[in-house]
């Protein structure tokens, strides 16, 4: 068995495949890429939408997922529109820096980082498992672990951003990560 999933993102399908011991795959070790637009007002939406449509295209089961940052000083700003609230092609870095500047005068740096995540089996069946991590927006970034926001994500508790975390401390605390080792566990209890 293995999972495949619904990313062209090479971050979060090593996240994946980090976190598994069964062999996770990008859809596209099937198919050339396929372009799904993100239309849903809901992660769930999002990645329902994703794995439901792989699965149908490739007729196996696919894992599809959708997330995103949701900002304590500006609710609904990013959230589900957080891909497509930066420049398209901007890098992780320049993200970054953009956060940074639209933080910057404000109190309030809290953040909640969510991660949705659905299976879809070709004939409609789906489970889900969803999670988020809280923190706040450190000043700069800080840190070369990780991928995308984890340089700027400040966890108080570990007094760390999440790219200056070991790796094993930072899935640990990933929310993607949580949500797919709660769902490699309903899978195979379908199965």
């Amino acid at each position: 068995m293995s999972i495949i999933v619904a990313t062209n993102n090479a971050g979060k399908l090593a996240e994946l495949q980090t976190a598994s011991t069964i062999p996770v795959v990008s859809y596209t070790a099937y198919l050339p890429p396929v372009a799904i637009s993100e239309t849903s007002t809901t992660y769930f939406g999002n990645a329902l939408k994703k794995a439901g449509t792989l699965a149908e295209l490739l007729q196996r089961p696919v894992l599809g997922d959708d997330g995103g940052l949701a900002l304590g000083a500006f609710p609904g700003k990013l959230g589900v529109h957080t891909a497509r609230f930066f420049p398209p092609g901007a890098s992780d870095q320049a993200k970054n820096r953009q956060l940074l500047e639209l933080l910057e005068q404000q109190d309030d740096r809290s953040f909640t980082l969510h991660a949705v995540l659905v299976y879809c089996w070709p004939d409609g069946r789906k489970l889900s498992a969803a999670e988020t991590l809280t923190g706040v927006i450190a000043p700069e970034s800080r840190g070369v672990g990780g991928y995308g926001f984890d340089p700027i994500l400040y966890i108080p508790d570990k007094k760390q951003t999440l790219a200056e975390m070991q790796a094993a401390e930072r899935l640990a605390l990933s929310p993607r990560t949580r949500a797919f080792q709660a769902l490699l566990r309903r899978i195979a209890d379908v199965s």
